[in-house]
């Protein structure tokens, strides 16, 4: 059965973007946005694009929190700099070679330990998605309500947030839990001679790594918080984005749609989620009565705007040369 290499991967899916953000334009009035393009307020552009690097500063903090809680000592500009050149990478090279994979290279190449870093993205992986189906359910609770225009239910949307809080906590505990190990353990023993054995051990030292962190029930919390900090930036940048274009909406509105796209943009059929991200801006901004042409702009500038915001990660990446961050007679070097 023939399957794409990574380098056809990333093709097919810029084409797919191509096309996607093509066949959109085809249906919408490019007089209308060249129009909305010349009455765009840059002001709000700047604060939205302020956002965007308060976000990227802010992402690579909450990861170091992890890292420090391992016993790794990493300055936070090391970390943002690791960060921001994997963030850019990712973009940049094969889908086979994830940002993830990226940042455990470079700090691996720094003398740090592998599973305890992996541990830690792995953690920052599984709380933020929690944090985001969190956002996600409960905006979607709150769009149903508003598409029916009827105040918000305060004692229902406090039941639901609770029903999924506590369900998010369920799988957390059993992630932590000794059984977890002891199944680990035993599917380690069951394959010890095989050639997967490597790999086995290997997860059971990450599983290790991973499980110490429940002994860190305050970071965990903070690094949640920080989440939902991040996620209610993203929405007040659309929010900023669409004032920036002439659509005053309530911010609430974006609230209810905008954690179901980014949801949804992780979804890898296109590159960096074009095509798929406009289309949404348009379904979702539609419903409340804004015209195809500044729906797509909000998705689109917003898109753009987010993009410029890895851009610095090349900088990063050239400064660093072909080498990568293992040398401690650099300043604010890597160290253990």
């Amino acid at each position: 059965m023939w399957r794409p290499s990574p380098r056809a991967g990333r093709r097919i899916k810029i084409a797919i973007s191509l096309m996607l953000v093509g066949g959109l334009l085809y249906f919408l009035d490019t007089a209308s946005l060249r129009a909305s393009l010349k009455e765009i307020k840059l002001s709000y552009v700047l604060l939205a694009f302020a956002m965007v690097v308060t976000n990227r500063i802010l992402m690579p903090v909450k990861w170091n929190m992890l890292l420090r809680a391992r016993g790794i000592h990493v300055s936070n500009f090391d970390a943002v700099r690791v960060y921001t050149m994997s963030s850019f990478l990712g973009l940049v090279l094969p889908p086979t070679v994830g940002a993830d994979s990226i940042r455990s290279y470079y700090l691996k190449r720094a003398g740090l330990r592998l599973s305890d870093v992996v541990a830690s993205i792995a953690i920052e992986r599984v709380f933020g998605l929690l944090v985001l189906l969190v956002f996600t359910i409960a905006g979607f609770a709150i769009l149903v309500d508003l598409l029916r225009d009827g105040a918000i239910h305060t004692m229902a949307f406090a039941g639901l947030l609770t029903v999924i809080s506590v369900g998010a906590l369920a799988a957390v505990s059993i992630s932590f839990s000794s059984r977890m190990q002891t199944i680990v353990g035993y599917l380690v023993d069951r394959i010890q001679s095989s050639r997967l054995s490597k790999l086995a051990r290997g997860a059971e030292k990450f599983l290790q790594a991973y499980q110490e962190h429940r002994h860190k029930k305050r970071i965990l919390a903070i690094f949640c918080l920080l989440t939902g900090l991040e996620l209610l930036l993203v929405i007040v940048r659309s929010y900023v984005i669409a004032l920036a274009l002439g659509v005053d909406l309530s911010l609430m509105i974006f609230f209810a749609f905008l954690p179901l796209v980014t949801l949804l943009n992780r979804m890898p059929i296109s590159f960096d989620g074009f095509g798929i991200n406009e289309a949404l801006f348009i379904y979702f901004l539609g419903l409340f009565g804004v015209l195809p042409e500044k729906a797509f702009l909000i998705g689109f500038v917003n898109h753009i705007i987010f993009l410029i915001g890895i851009m610095p990660g090349g900088i990063f990446y050239v400064m660093s040369g072909s080498d990568k961050p293992s040398g401690s007679d650099r300043p604010g070097a890597l160290h253990k």
